[in-house]
């Protein structure tokens, strides 16, 4: 999200969910959880399938509606040749996601591509 702020700028990648979750969901998740009687002790993964598991262009979208944001929406490649070569952008310690092939040329972020749903 820094990067993209930073950059002002988004990568067209559709479909692609991270388990972004809205702030309303996770509390009332916790609040749930913290009130169960079996649940100390336990783990919990918490993540949202559906309609509050936004995409990545969804989460976008919100941050320009909330904050006034402005994001140009440009293919993935654009994007990445943007941040690639400077080591103070926040991503940079996992560029190895964005940059190495892993099939197809495709990098492991672009396959992620429409498979949450």
């Amino acid at each position: 999200m820094k990067t993209c702020i930073a950059l002002r700028a988004v990568p067209e990648l559709r479909e692609l969910r991270e388990g972004l979750s809205t702030v309303d969901y996770m509390t009332a998740a916790i609040a749930h959880i913290a009130r169960n009687p079996a649940a100390p002790g336990k783990k919990f993964n918490l993540t949202h399938s559906g309609e509050r598991n936004l995409s990545l262009e969804d989460f976008f979208d919100r941050l320009e509606r909330a904050f006034g944001f402005s994001f140009a929406r440009v293919p993935f490649r654009d994007w990445f040749d943007r941040w690639k070569d400077d080591a103070a952008t926040p991503l940079y310690p996992v560029l190895n996601l964005f940059r190495d092939p892993m099939h197809g040329g495709m990098c492991m972020v672009e396959l992620d591509q429409h498979t949450y749903r």
